[in-house]
């Protein structure tokens, strides 16, 4: 549920967002917040998924997944009337200069996301991975009309 505090604020939010499918989710939306600068990834993971996940820690994407609620933040870097860059960086030790950059390159007509992430080490890009997801709605508020409608017109 997104609520729109004032008049003139600008949110949209992609719902049912996944490269797979929705099985391991009750929630996977991304939360765009065009007047703060601001894209949220908001997961909810069925409890059979945080069950399967906690039973194997080490298992890579588990991390996430063993909690029911997961909200990542990203900065807005770009947006238009299509197009939203947004990127989120994590140090991968603390006092270290090794880290893991996220990328989302979302088109909010084909309400299509690429999430794109490049681990950096000290001699720079040691690994770049994109995954495509796909959204099966969108929605948009300002008051009484919808920003989204009025974006993709």
């Amino acid at each position: 549920m997104v609520i729109v505090a004032s008049v003139e604020a600008k949110t949209i939010t992609l719902s049912r967002c996944s490269p797979t499918g929705m099985e391991d989710f009750e929630k996977n939306d991304f939360v765009i917040d065009l007047d703060n600068k601001i894209t949220k990834h908001v997961m909810i993971y069925t409890d059979k998924a945080v069950e399967k996940y906690n039973q194997d820690p080490n298992k890579p994407g588990t991390k996430l997944a063993s909690q029911k609620i997961t909200i990542l933040e990203y900065k807005i870097l770009y947006s238009d009337n299509q197009y939203v860059k947004a990127s989120r960086k994590i140090p991968i030790m603390e006092n270290r200069p090794e880290f893991v950059q996220f990328d989302l390159d979302i088109d909010l007509k084909k309400k299509t996301l690429d999430q794109t992430s490049y681990i950096y080490i000290k001699n720079g890009l040691e690994k770049k991975n994109t995954i495509p997801f796909k959204c099966e709605k969108s929605s948009g508020g300002s008051g009484a009309k919808g920003v989204l409608d009025k974006i993709l017109k």
